[in-house]
């Protein structure tokens, strides 16, 4: 067999012995890091994050956060160790890191309102963990003060 054709066969064979099923959609897809991974991965940057950003000290938001958050989070079946937090910047903007670890910056608050707006921004990054989709999110430039 040619050098090339086995190249590309083996390529193919890694490609293959990475796919995973998504959870719930049952969706396919290519998974280069063990899970494991992923989550030390998760928790290092949440930490960096904590240390850049500056938390809110604002009461009613951060319950307002964690108390939806965690609704969602308990109704995905999935155990991991979610953390909510509220970050104090202007933009309007949430995200998830992998293995649970949801941002949200008060910028984002007056649009959504109410406990059912919060709900679908947070419904989203929380999706975004489930699925396995951290490898390819990163957290917003310039979000960090």
């Amino acid at each position: 067999m040619p050098p090339l054709a086995r190249a590309v066969l083996a390529i193919a064979l890694l490609v293959l012995a990475a796919c995973e099923t998504v959870p719930i959609t049952g969706r396919s897809q290519v998974q280069l890091l063990p899970e494991s991974a992923e989550l030390q991965l998760g928790l290092d940057s949440y930490q960096e994050v904590l240390k850049k950003s500056r938390v809110s000290q604002d009461r009613g938001a951060n319950e307002q956060v964690t108390r939806v958050g965690r609704r969602i989070a308990d109704a995905t079946g999935c155990d991991y160790p979610w953390e909510f937090t509220v970050l104090d910047d202007k933009q309007a903007n949430a995200f998830c890191l992998p293995g649970g670890k949801v941002c949200v910056y008060t910028g984002i608050l007056p649009i959504t309102l109410d406990d059912a707006g919060l709900a679908a921004v947070l419904g989203l990054e929380v999706a975004h963990a489930i699925a396995r989709h951290g490898r390819t999110h990163r957290t917003p430039r310039g979000s960090a003060k």
